[in-house]
């Protein structure tokens, strides 16, 4: 993908005298992905950005996540979305372990749910997680849980980084566990 300064959403990347940063790049196709900042400046402006930006992680629905009609309980939705959210910041080369040893975390700040139909005991669902804003210090990301074609529930959350005093911290490549 291409980024311009047009395709930037209101300079949410804009940070410093014409900078701006962009959160995850891998280092090549080949490699490992491992996520890290990348400053894009007048001169590398234009440069292709590879990350993987959505991830779907499949979950079995448990018999303790039900409620007494045998449906699973509303408060789990945002356990599934945290359980495919993790697994996309793992497929980046994420290490939410080492991140959160060096007093980094990312906290939700907003969480919304649809939900759309019920799912059961033992369903199998496809939760899938697409990153779709990143700032310096916020990732916005939605979701889609499936059950084969039918849709059962949609999402989003906003999250930021934070250090073990509450206070909204940069996301950088310095991080432990970021990059």
């Amino acid at each position: 993908m291409k980024f311009t300064k047009s395709n930037l959403k209101n300079c949410d990347f804009c940070c410093f005298q014409g900078c701006f940063t962009l959160f995850l790049k891998a280092d090549s196709w080949t490699s490992k992905f491992k996520p890290r900042i990348l400053q894009l400046t007048e001169h590398n402006f234009y440069s292709e950005i590879a990350m993987i930006k959505s991830h779907t992680t499949e979950i079995r629905v448990r018999y303790s996540e039900t409620d007494a009609m045998g449906f699973l309980h509303h408060g789990n939705y945002p356990s599934y979305f945290e359980e495919a959210r993790t697994d996309l910041f793992r497929v980046n080369g994420g290490d939410y372990r080492a991140m959160e040893e060096s007093g980094f975390f990312f906290v939700v700040v907003d969480i919304s749910v649809r939900y759309r139909k019920p799912a059961r005991y033992d369903d199998i669902l496809a939760v899938t997680v697409v990153l779709d804003d990143a700032t310096p210090a916020r990732l916005k990301h939605s979701y889609q849980i499936m059950r084969g074609e039918i849709l059962i529930a949609e999402g989003a959350t906003q999250l930021a980084m934070v250090d073990r005093d509450g206070r909204v911290k940069k996301i950088t490549s310095d991080v432990p566990g970021v990059g």
